[in-house]
């Protein structure tokens, strides 16, 4: 194994753009402001506003149109408005790593699926969550992404050596001596973002008894979209539970493609 990569001065000299410091005032604004609050926040961003009338227009809003930024909040709900416009803003921030380097269809593919698993997952959770699960969900392996974009000599030796059956984990320590799951937690904390996204990406891949945590449902979500565990495996759902839990994420999944298009070809 080479020297560990210090995760640190990895994402300092990356130099990628934080999210933009609008959408960051939404979080803040969750804490003390309404609709009236977080819109004028996002209307004094053009390309956001018109970010967020399409979301909230898309098929998967329904069927009502709306036209001003103020309408879209209520139609789609404050938490969900900051979510959405955080996600396709961070999606934006790695758009365009070659596929000769990485499957970027395949990591959003998985990536959405955690997602929809996340969100469905939480209804089988007693915790009210500070965060929307799905997107935990959505950003739980940008990791990867950090990594193939700055090193990518090296995470192609992962890559090699997942093909050859070593598990992602044991390839990631053998040759970086890190994980994309600490990478992904660092860069998310470096961008000042809620601890639970950072804290869900740290820990997607430890393994819970129960799903009373954010960690913990989105680990299980991870596993349920890797296919390395079957619906009925997880904590508290029944087989009927299980059947349910599998339909409803096929929809939210083919509803959540509309909404995140242009990024999977």
């Amino acid at each position: 194994m080479s020297s560990a990569v210090d995760i640190d001065r990895l994402i300092g000299d990356a130099k990628l753009p934080s999210p933009s410091p609008v959408v960051l005032a939404l979080y803040d604004a969750l804490e003390s402001g309404g609709a009236g609050e977080i819109g004028r926040i996002i209307e004094s961003e053009a390309a956001l506003a018109s970010r967020l009338l399409r979301i909230a227009n898309s098929a998967f809003y329904g069927a009502i149109p709306v036209v001003t930024v103020r309408e879209a909040i209520v139609k789609v709900g404050t938490i969900e408005v900051a979510g959405l416009v955080l996600s396709t803003e961070i999606i934006r921030i790695f758009y365009g790593i070659p596929e000769r380097r990485f499957n970027m269809q395949s990591f959003w593919e998985h990536s959405l699926q955690t997602a929809c698993f996340s969100r469905l997952l939480s209804k089988f959770s007693p915790m009210a969550h500070p965060a929307p699960l799905w997107m935990c969900g959505l950003l739980h392996d940008i990791g990867k992404l950090l990594l193939v974009r700055h090193l990518p000599i090296e995470y192609g030796e992962v890559l090699n050596r997942i093909e050859d059956g070593v598990s992602i984990l044991e390839a990631e320590m053998g040759i970086l001596g890190t994980t994309h799951a600490e990478v992904g937690g660092s860069l998310l904390r470096s961008w000042k973002l809620p601890d639970v996204f950072a804290d869900c990406a740290l820990r997607h891949h430890e393994l819970f008894t129960d799903l009373v945590s954010p960690e913990s449902i989105v680990e299980a979500a991870n596993a349920l979209a890797s296919r390395r565990r079957e619906a009925t495996g997880v904590p508290g759902i029944t087989t009927a539970g299980a059947e349910r839990l599998q339909q409803e994420a096929g929809q939210l999944y083919e509803s959540y493609r509309l909404l995140f298009g242009e990024y999977l070809r």
